[in-house]
């Protein structure tokens, strides 16, 4: 019997955390992706929801950096967990979630648009990795960055915590996948070459309505 119910009580456990994963901001963002066909630039149209895909190839604002890594980028994700005891059963919670995005511009065959990704979920391959402790040349960056949101690394017992770092980021020549609602403006002054006439217009995607733009870099999403 006494086996019956820790067998239960096992599945139960694995089930809620198959729950949580597939139910993730993260996981959701993915599989919205996954479930559109991306549309060439040149091809999307007015007002319509797309995925376009393409190469990330500069930022249209001031660049970001990871505040872990201080690698160069138009946007990043950082999550910090915090390993915690609970009898025998080691977990990490998070502690910290942070991500930011600027507006960038991206290419494929077809041609070039503008992402105005501010406020956009990013969905972003996690490869920055530092733990409490380890010697890695970011291990200040981090350290500073967990203080900077108000989280000391040290707990009230003056007692280090243990805490991993995981950051993603857009860095140019990337090729990342964005869907939002496309909309068809004025190419900037800023930008304008002599290759394009008088009254040009380029793709611009915004987040659509009542919604939010969803960036991605994973190749399982482009």
């Amino acid at each position: 019997m006494e086996a019956v119910i820790l067998a239960i009580v096992f599945f139960v456990l694995a089930g809620l955390g198959l729950g949580v994963w597939w139910f993730s901001a993260d996981h959701v963002g993915k599989r919205r992706l996954q479930s559109v066909a991306s549309t060439p630039i040149a091809e999307a149209a007015e007002g319509a929801l797309v995925k376009i895909t393409g190469t990330l190839v500069l930022a249209h604002e001031a660049e970001l950096e990871g505040p872990i890594t201080g690698r160069p980028c138009v946007g990043y994700v950082v999550e910090v967990k915090e390993r915690t005891q609970a009898g025998a059963r080691a977990n990490w919670d998070t502690i910290v979630t942070k991500e930011d995005a600027v507006a960038f511009i991206i290419e494929d065959a077809t041609g070039r648009a503008l992402v105005q990704a501010a406020g956009a979920h990013l969905v972003l391959v996690r490869d920055g990795h530092v733990h409490s402790g380890s010697l890695s040349d970011h291990a200040e960056r981090a350290r500073a960055f967990l203080m900077q949101q108000g989280t000391p690394s040290e707990n009230v017992l003056w007692k280090k915590k243990s805490v991993r770092y995981e950051e993603g980021v857009l860095e140019r020549g990337e090729e990342v996948s964005v869907l939002g609602m496309a909309t068809w403006e004025s190419v900037p002054d800023s930008l304008r070459s002599d290759s394009h006439a008088d009254g040009a217009r380029w793709l611009v995607i915004r987040p659509p309505s009542g919604a939010t733009l969803t960036v991605s870099d994973d190749p399982g999403t482009v």
